[in-house]
């Protein structure tokens, strides 16, 4: 798109007098344009439709139409424009105002119909689509109203109670076009603050339209009531840092910059499911849910695939609006995008088997009792409720499982033995397995729990499941162990008659069995469990909204999944419509079926495929009955990798950070994408973009300092970056434990690799080769040869060969979040402390490399203030880029040692001992090891990095690099063997990895050199090229420097 520059527009607001005297010479044009543009009734309507018709192409007949129903309207309707005006001038107008908006290029109509410039820099031609919308600026700024259009698009996207009288407005299939008010205004932001306050404010409205319900809560306190406008203000803030980024973008790269907007509002949709503040409630995917063809890619990508896909259309549309050129292309892409999602939808669920599988009958128990069974004699009356109600279900077809809601029984059934009795009868009467949930005590700390009780038919044994992901603020206050201050807070004050939020976070992840024998899963996390016993995983209530929680329980061998909730605190309002509707992406991702029991409703089963069936009312008493088929289907996609695509998108946003920090925003001829001009200091790296730029050249001198005066700007730089270092330092040691476990993970992982694996390692089996050889030659035999595959295969036959800590009811349980979680090992395989500061001086040592990583951005921003002032231009801008890339290459390269070379060495070393010899490695010269091992790995994995720094230098070419390759292969191992302990094998593992970095750095240093980037200042002559700075030049350059 050809862009002809323009002259500054005068602001009009300075002055009243100018401002008049600039509109006289126009005042009778538009006093005798005013009657011929106000129409009556349906022209004006007609006029506003074919504004909106634009989008399939009718501007020729729109235009036409326009002007001959302000030819036709006479002089005599003049008097009654105040009305007419505002709806004839909608389709005249709507191409002026909505380009001001996107381009930020004022215009107007000139006498041929076509946009003139409004001043003689020139003009920009509007795109056709652009006729869309227009409000009145003495009544709403259109800016303003755009911000607002979004946020009402995106809240009408999910669900909301049906009997409301504008129910018919919700519709999932405004979350498609959301987004593209918002983009437009981006387009026309002038700096990051306007751009956060415009997605602030679509946020702020969207989810205040959604978690309205937030503030019905019943009884509540006044942090209750406004925990709506809390809650809706503290998720617009991912919104409004979603429209910050993406403004940077669209500045830096121009137009097409929106096309970004899928990455980036994927990021921050992961970001806002991390932590215990984590809400993924409004996630743009879950609003398609109803939808299940269009969901089934979230198998491989998660709920984040089809949040991707929904902005993705928005952000081609969004082309399509603002560049001509691309119209057609714009349009044409978003329609496939949701041709495809759907077409493979459909595709997959019409090959899918809805009766394949073992059966399970399922009898849901809606008793509709909210607070009522809190009260004076709740709980005899829950219990007869739910025993008449269960009586029901089982008379009316054949049940394995009944499942009752969330805190249905109002006790501990681990203490109230006459609750625990009636349960107990029901299931052996029935021989049927009734899942409940119920309150807890956590016995270690003293503090209640949410939880699950199993009761199975003539069984002793209670299996219990601890809600793991709690209710921020309604459950508990989220970091009260990290904040100890936040403990003395009255939260039960602010908080009305609502339950106090002290509850504790469960620890492990339990599995129910549903039937078949006794015999348990083996084998790996995630394998199918065989056809004997079919698996429960539990979910409670607020738990259904993450992914990876629910991914973790199918991960572990969940079968069936089973959300037991409680939203009558919530009213008859879009709260519990909302929350039903995510479990059908839940089902979807992992391909299980889901049995969803609520206290008042929604109840419902959702097959593998997110389709529900057996929906009951909301706010009655009901029974739900139905079959639910367990295909026993392989692990999913998302299912074994987890946030893999959020997780991508996550790193391509901060890479664009990392950009729009480091580089200078694009011009696009001649005009910066949001409509403002660029001079000729807009390539070089300013104050803003952490760079000194004075603005003088590379040769020309400045202010030298004193010797004294570097040194005291050491001092204070010194001082800094130790400051920081300490805070680091502290923050780790006061999370010393996790991060201990951390480092501990691989060694555990290898221990239990050994344990699990049936056939001995490498090494076992080579030492046993040579053992057999031996007794070949002495012809005497060994009696060890099998105690020593037994002992390397595992500690004994029958301890821990499963893959989870299996308790008395051959329940398996992990503790923990993750899948890597701390593992029982046997006494002869842990850690042991010889010394009395052993821990301390191990906390120690693991608070300063975290205290140095954490404060590394600091240190290193220290370091580039103190040699900024001595480094030419063109040389800040390589450096600061360096760094970054220099940051990531060092945890990639810890990360590497972490992951694979640890859990590698380790079994390795493990498998060389012996069978008759006992292990106990000291746990200070583990860590040790492991740190120098993490810290030698990110230090060597520097090498592409400095090859690229040099060859952009012009101190290193790939042809040296390539003659002096045999001595750099000796350097390697001379400097493996200076990292790693005096064994081969280590050895080995980081010059192996050295050496194929070694050739990466060769590649890179042939990429600086053939595609050299010119670092010459911009306000240079283009026609003449400078000669190169001498010497002389190169030491007078710098400024601030020693001489």
């Amino acid at each position: 798109m050809t862009v002809v520059p323009r002259a500054p527009v005068p602001n009009t607001i300075a002055s009243n007098s100018s401002s008049r005297s600039a509109e006289a010479p126009h005042r009778a044009s538009r006093s005798r344009g005013r009657s011929s543009e106000a129409r009556v009734g349906l022209r004006g309507v007609a006029a506003l439709i074919i504004g909106l018709s634009s989008v399939v192409e009718f501007k020729g007949i729109g235009s036409r139409l326009v002007a001959s129903s302000v030819v036709a309207e006479s002089r005599r309707r003049r008097q009654r424009y105040r009305f007419d005006t505002v709806i004839g001038r909608v389709g005249e107008k709507v191409r002026l105002k909505l380009c001001e908006i996107a381009r930020g290029v004022p215009t107007r109509h000139s006498s041929d119909g076509n946009l003139s410039p409004t001043d003689a820099g020139g003009y920009i031609r509007p795109p056709v689509i652009s006729q869309l919308l227009i409000l009145r600026r003495q009544t709403l700024r259109p800016v303003t109203a755009l911000c607002l259009l979004a946020g009402l698009l995106f809240g009408l996207s999910f669900p909301c109670h049906p009997d409301l009288a504008v129910a018919f407005l919700f519709h999932p299939v405004w979350a498609w076009i959301a987004w593209i008010p918002l983009l437009l205004v981006l387009h026309s932001a002038t700096n990051k603050a306007s751009a956060f306050r415009r997605g602030w404010t679509a946020g702020f409205v969207g989810n205040l339209i959604c978690l309205y319900w937030v503030g019905y809560t019943q009884g509540g306190g006044p942090a209750v009531i406004a925990g709506a406008g809390l809650g809706a203000a503290y998720l617009a803030v991912f919104t409004g840092l979603f429209a910050m980024v993406q403004f940077g973008v669209i500045r830096r790269w121009g137009t097409r910059g929106v096309l970004a907007a899928p990455v980036l509002w994927t990021a921050v949709e992961y970001l806002m499911s991390l932590g215990q503040l984590g809400f993924p409630w409004l996630l743009l995917g879950h609003s398609q849910a109803d939808v299940p063809a269009l969901i089934q890619a979230a198998s491989l990508t998660g709920v984040y695939g089809i949040s991707f896909a929904v902005v993705a259309v928005s952000a081609c549309l969004s082309l399509a609006i603002l560049d001509n050129s691309l119209r057609i292309p714009g349009c044409v892409t978003g329609v496939m995008i949701v041709g495809t999602l759907y077409g493979t939808g459909w595709w997959t669920l019409s090959q899918a088997l809805i009766d394949e599988g073992e059966t399970v009958g399922i009898g849901l128990i809606q008793n509709n009792l909210g607070r009522v069974k809190w009260r004076p004699g709740g709980l005899q009356k829950s219990i007869h409720s739910l025993d008449s109600l269960s009586r029901e279900a089982l008379g009316k077809e054949h049940v394995d499982l009944l499942i009752w809601p969330e805190t249905a029984v109002p006790c501990d059934l681990s203490r109230r033995a006459s609750c625990r009795r009636s349960i107990q009868s029901l299931a052996d009467e029935f021989n049927v397995r009734v899942l409940t949930g119920a309150p807890g005590i956590d016995k270690a700390r003293g503090e209640p729990l949410n939880a699950v009780y199993y009761v199975q038919p003539n069984h002793d044994t209670l299996l219990t499941y601890a809600k793991m992901h709690l209710v921020p603020f309604g459950e508990r206050t989220p970091y009260l162990d990290a904040i100890p201050g936040l403990r003395n807070i009255d939260w039960t004050a602010l908080t009305g008659d609502l339950a106090p939020a002290q509850f504790a976070r469960g620890q492990k992840r339990t599995l129910f069995p549903i039937r078949g024998d006794s015999d348990r899963p083996t084998g790996n996390p995630g394998r199918p469990l065989g056809n004997h016993r079919k698996w429960i995983g539990p979910l409670v209530c607020f738990e259904s909204v993450f992914p990876d929680l629910v991914r973790r329980h199918v991960a572990q061998g969940a079968e069936l999944l089973v959300i037991i909730t409680n939203d009558s605190w919530f009213g008859a309002t879009s709260g519990p419509f909302q929350h039903a509707q995510i479990a059908a992406m839940r089902a979807v991702e992992n391909r299980r079926p889901i049995a969803r029991c609520a206290t008042n409703g929604v109840s419902l089963f959702v097959d593998a495929y997110g389709r529900s069936t057996a929906h009951t009312q909301f706010g009655t008493t009901a029974v739900n009955v139905g079959s639910v088929a367990l295909h026993g289907a392989e692990p999913t996609f998302y299912t074994r990798y987890g946030d893999w695509f959020a997780q991508i998108c996550l790193a391509l946003g901060v890479l664009a950070l990392f950009a729009l920090r480091f580089y200078a925003p694009a011009s696009d001829g001649g005009r910066t994408a949001h409509g403002g001009s660029t001079s000729t200091d807009d390539t070089l790296i300013s104050q803003d973009n952490m760079a000194v730029d004075d603005g003088r050249s590379d040769a020309e001198p400045a202010r030298e300092m004193l010797f004294l005066d570097h040194l005291e700007e050491l001092r204070w730089r010194l001082l800094k970056a130790i400051g920081a270092l300490l805070v680091g330092a502290a923050l780790c040691f006061a999370y010393a434990d996790p991060l201990l476990h951390l480092l501990t993970q691989p060694y555990e992982q290898a221990v239990i690799s050994l344990q699990q694996q049936n056939s001995p390692g490498p090494a076992t089996a080579i030492r046993l080769w040579v053992e057999e050889l031996r007794v070949r030659v002495s012809d005497s035999p060994v009696e060890s040869s099998d105690q020593s595959v037994d002992q390397s295969s595992g500690e004994s036959s029958g301890e821990s060969s499963g893959t989870t800590v299996v308790d008395s009811a051959d329940v398996p349980s992990v503790e923990g979040e993750g899948e890597d979680s701390k593992q029982v090992l046997p006494y002869r395989r842990q850690l042991q402390s010889l010394r009395v500061m052993t821990w301390f001086i191990v906390s120690l040592q693991v608070a300063l490399l975290g205290g140095l990583i954490l404060a590394s951005p600091i240190v290193f921003y220290q370091l580039w203030r103190f040699v900024a002032p001595g480094l030419l231009n063109r040389e800040r801008r390589l450096v600061l880029p360096i760094i970054g890339l220099s940051v990531f290459c060092f945890l990639l390269g810890a990360a590497v040692a972490h992951q694979i070379v640890l859990p590698l060495g380790l079994r390795f070393f493990l498998s060389l001992e012996p069978a008759d010899m006992i292990s106990q490695w000291a746990v200070d010269e583990y860590i040790g090891f492991v740190l120098r091992l993490l810290l030698g790995f990110g230090v060597v994995f520097e090498m592409p990095v400095v090859s690229l720094f040099l060859s952009r230098l012009g101190l290193l070419t790939p042809d040296y690099l390539r003659r002096v390759r045999r001595y750099a292969v000796v350097g390697i191992f001379l400097v493996a063997a200076v990292f790693t302990p005096p064994d081969p094998i280590s050895q080995l593992l980081m010059a192996l990895p050295l050496m194929v970095l070694y050739e990466i750095s060769i590649g890179v240093s042939h990429l600086a050199q053939r595609k050299p980037v010119s670092f010459d200042d911009d306000d240079d002559d283009p026609e003449s090229e400078p000669p190169p700075p001498s010497d002389d030049d190169e030491r007078a350059g710098p400024p601030d420097t020693l001489t």
